[in-house]
Parts: structure tokens; sequence; C-alpha cells
């Protein structure tokens, strides 16, 4: 297994949102969130916690074990540079994603920024537990960042999307899952080589006037050969 980028898993992992706005994490959840994306997280809850007030956070009051909480805005983050992402952009690529909640019926991606050189071959997948209704399964996951021209029709469409969250029980701390988009994804490559990745969720986005980027774990990566 690959090794997780720390903030990567820390923004996969928000666990809830406190009354006053901040983004709930906790160290099992850290954990939880690396091994969902097939990536072995050797940091230990101090190093992770250091990470987390470095990007702004403090530790919060709760019931349970250490709980901080992050301003909602740091988990808006590039994945630039981050290990083991598939970054799909350029001229010649379309894709077509879906979403159970706010796009059922899809709608069609073809307006990417930058330009990177990626054909389904090249798509860099880990191997990642899939628990389906018939039982659990090994599968090829990845993650895949959209890098999208800023204010287009598709950049616009998924802002929109519903990620995972949790919100924090008014007078306890317990959290309660609130729905999240399921997400699937088709891609053809200017080569003509095509990809299916399904079982997606949200995991980050970064919103730049040059590039608006939506990062998405995918649980089971489909290729041809």
């Amino acid at each position: 297994m690959r090794e997780a980028p720390i903030r990567l898993a820390i923004a996969a992992a928000r666990k809830g949102v406190t009354r006053d706005g901040l983004v709930t994490i906790e160290y099992p959840d850290v954990l939880a969130a690396a091994n969902a994306m097939g990536m072995a997280l050797k940091a230990t809850a101090t190093e992770v916690f250091k990470e987390v007030r470095e990007m702004g956070g403090k530790r919060v009051a709760n019931y349970h074990g250490a709980r901080y909480g992050i301003p909602q805005h740091v988990l808006e983050r590039s994945t630039n540079g981050e290990p083991g992402v598939n970054h799909l952009g350029g001229e010649g690529l379309e894709a077509r994603l879906t979403a159970s909640l706010t796009y059922p019926r899809g709608i069609t991606i073809t307006e990417f920024s930058h330009d990177y050189a990626m054909s389904a071959a090249d798509l860099c997948t880990v191997e990642v537990a899939v628990i389906d209704p018939d039982g659990a399964r090994l599968s090829q996951g990845a993650v895949v960042s959209l890098n999208l021209v800023p204010g287009s029709d598709a950049a616009n469409a998924l802002r929109e999307l519903v990620p995972s969250v949790h919100n924090v029980t008014p007078g306890r701390s317990v959290t309660s899952t609130a729905g999240a988009d399921r997400v699937a994804l088709g891609v053809r490559f200017p080569d003509g080589s095509t990809a299916d990745l399904s079982g997606g969720s949200l995991i980050c986005r970064h919103l730049h006037p040059n590039n608006a980027q939506f990062t998405f774990f995918f649980s089971d990566v489909n290729r041809d050969n």
C-alpha cells in the first residue's frame, strides 16, 4: 500500500460540524479514510494533530477521544503534487459524471483546464476492500482529480455536489451521517482509450482563478485493455 499524504487523509476524514461551523476530525477516522483509499498512514495521532493545527485547527470539547475542529475553507485544498492522485485535464478529454443525489441523469464534462498527458492505461490504482450486499471483495480503486475551466458550466455544476457530511447533535458530541452524492465517472481519453470509475465520493476541491479542481476517491476502476 502507498503512504497516504496526511492532509489528503484529513480532508477525507471530515467527521462532523460543530455549532460554530468547524469541521471535526478524529484520528481513527483519518486512519479509516486513508485505508479506504488503499493507502497506509504511518503517522501517529500526535503527528496528525500537529498537521491539523498547522491547518488552523484547534481541539474542541467532547466526551470521546481527542477531536479537533478545522475551519471549513481549509478543506478546499489543491491535490497538486500529491502522490497517487490521477490528474485529468486537457484538450480532447471527455467525461460523463453521474451523482446519485445531484445529477442522477448525468452531466457531460468537456471544459478541462491544464494539459495532463494521460490514457486509461496510465491510471494509477490501489487495491481496496469493498463491502457489497453480497459480501467483501478486493477491487482496484483510484484518487482522481478533475481540473476544469473556472466559471465553466461543468465547474459550476460540480460545485453543487454533496460531500459526505456529519452534524453534531445539539447538547451532545454524537454525530449523525447525512446523505452524500455517490459518484460514477466515464472517461474517454484523447487517444481513444476509456475508463469507467464508480463507487466515488468527493474528497476535496480547490477553486483557483486559473483552475477549478475537484478530487474524488473511486472504489472501482474498469478500463479497456
